[in-house]
């Protein structure tokens, strides 16, 4: 089943510095009137040192009827913090957007899909700070943060979360997520609608997009996490606006605090079931003989001395590097003129070269037939 598409939104300041103009309030509000006009309620994940900034904006979000959730403290990434850290900023931006809304925040959402098998603790710390659902998980490969192996549709952490995965599409091993931020912008729409109808979107898909994804008159600036790739940042701006408008036409979905049913019938999912992938195979351990007295006396001879291990890599301690030696090919003449060039190994173990049949003979040369003859 394929649900109507919920609009949610990252309000966060893209700027490298104040030396920059402060464009993302101007922004915020023109994306806020484009959605009251088309009566389109979402999710708005706040920064927490942006609600500190910028509260009365924040108000206007609340005010105009949007759902607030937590975009972190400082869109600092999970790996790069502690559980003690991340739970400490968590409170703190929790309790700074629920008194700016006069609403409780139940969601939260990881900078840059940063919740992977490295930093699943954060699953519990948001169940035990009072969280529901979470957004912060891109289940394919991913230049940045990608959790291959993931369930593509809502589903239950065991620590209670729900989970909303970023909506994908694509084919073999390469998914990317196509209703937000870059990708978005750069794939033309025929190829959206596409995979709006044949992606991996499940019941609950979602858009994500930021406030420079519209900003046509942003200044460049090389964006340390994108790399190389940091100019597409700014193609398609003009017309992302047209864009959502056409994937929104049709209906949007409720807020996603409103869709948490979707998550509770996928299930739960733990690390243990699929994801992160099952560890390589344990190293081969060398069999140990058995004791001298429940060994034949044929058996005892052949028990593997204790400094030679066979199944040790070659080169380490208690395994010489050395290769065993097979004798050398010879060359076998016939009676009758013929040379076989190379013998097998069995055929030099056996002999009985001439009961075998003469497959592999040929007529000696001239010169060498002769020499024998003379």
């Amino acid at each position: 089943m394929r649900g109507p598409v919920t609009f949610t939104l990252d309000l966060e300041d893209h700027r490298p510095d104040d030396s920059f103009p402060l464009r993302y309030p101007t922004v915020m509000r023109e994306v806020l009137a484009f959605l009251a006009e088309r009566n389109i309620v979402g999710t708005v994940f706040v920064v927490g040192v942006v609600a500190e900034a910028q509260p009365d904006l924040v108000r206007e979000v609340a005010a105009a009827g949007h759902e607030l959730a937590l975009h972190s403290w400082a869109h600092t990434h999970l790996t790069d913090q502690t559980p003690e850290v991340f739970a400490a900023e968590t409170r703190r931006g929790k309790a700074l957007l629920e008194d700016l809304a006069g609403a409780p925040v139940v969601g939260f959402r990881a900078p840059t899909f940063s919740l992977v098998p490295e930093s699943l603790w954060a699953t519990e710390v948001l169940a035990a700070e009072g969280f529901t659902y979470s957004s912060s998980v891109l289940s394919a490969p991913n230049p940045l943060f990608g959790s291959p192996g993931a369930p593509t549709e809502p589903f239950l952490w065991p620590s209670g979360l729900a989970e909303f995965p970023a909506p994908l599409a694509g084919s073999g091993p390469v998914h990317v997520p196509f209703l937000g931020g870059t990708y978005f912008r750069l794939l033309p729409w025929p190829v959206i609608a596409a995979a709006r109808r044949f992606g991996d979107v499940g019941p609950a898909p979602w858009t994500y997009v930021h406030p420079y994804d519209f900003d046509t008159e942003e200044r460049y600036w090389p964006v340390p996490d994108a790399g190389r790739l940091a100019p597409l940042l700014w193609v398609g701006r003009r017309r992302a606006l047209a864009k959502m408008d056409r994937l929104l036409a049709s209906g949007a979905g409720l807020p996603l605090r409103d869709r948490i049913a979707d998550a509770v019938a996928g299930g739960v999912f733990g690390p243990r079931r699929r994801w992160p992938p099952p560890p390589s195979a344990p190293e081969r351990r060398r069999p140990q003989p058995l004791p001298a007295t429940e060994r034949s006396n044929d058996e005892q001879h052949r028990v593997q001395p204790a400094g030679d291990d066979p199944c040790a890599p070659r080169g380490a301690p208690g395994r010489p590097h050395r290769r065993p030696v097979r004798p050398r090919p010879r060359t076998q003449r016939h009676p009758r003129g013929l040379r076989r060039h190379r013998l097998s190994h069995d055929e030099h173990r056996h002999g009985d070269v001439a009961a075998r049949p003469p497959i592999g003979w040929r007529r000696a040369s001239s010169a060498s037939t002769s020499t024998r003859r003379a």
